[in-house]
């Protein structure tokens, strides 16, 4: 072996897993519409964000860790379980990864279809007050 494949070797080594502490796959944030279906029924809920192997949603009160649920959106939905639920969020990893099409499509369907944020009106007065418009 060669000194650089030994250098390059230990550094390999030595390296950080890239892994640990990280998410398996880049995210697409969103804020669409959505319904979730667990054994407690079908709930609305807002997609917060999705990736190939999963997704972050509202969560209700009757969501539970290792609960299975269908989370459908637009025209697409997956199947998974959930795997954390705290603070009014959860998270759903899929059981089978999403297509690469499913997601450029929410991508897409994200930028005409966007909810309102939660401090969106606002946002919106204070556009209105810092343009010099007042709503009566």
């Amino acid at each position: 072996m060669s000194g650089h494949d030994d250098r390059m070797n230990r550094a390999l080594a030595s390296a950080p897993d890239p892994q640990i502490g990280r998410r398996g796959r880049n995210r697409l944030r969103a804020r669409l519409a959505a319904r979730i279906v667990t054994i407690h029924g079908t709930r609305n809920t807002v997609l917060l964000d999705l990736s190939a192997s999963g997704a972050r949603i509202r969560a209700t009160e009757d969501m539970a860790k290792g609960q299975q649920a269908m989370l459908t959106w637009s025209r697409y939905e997956a199947i998974g379980s959930l795997v954390w639920v705290e603070d009014g969020l959860c998270g759903i990893a899929f059981h089978d990864a999403l297509l690469p099409e499913v997601l450029i499509a929410t991508r897409d369907l994200d930028a005409i279809d966007r909810l309102p944020g939660e401090r969106e009106p606002e946002r919106t007065e204070v556009r209105a007050g810092v343009a010099g418009i007042r709503r009566v």
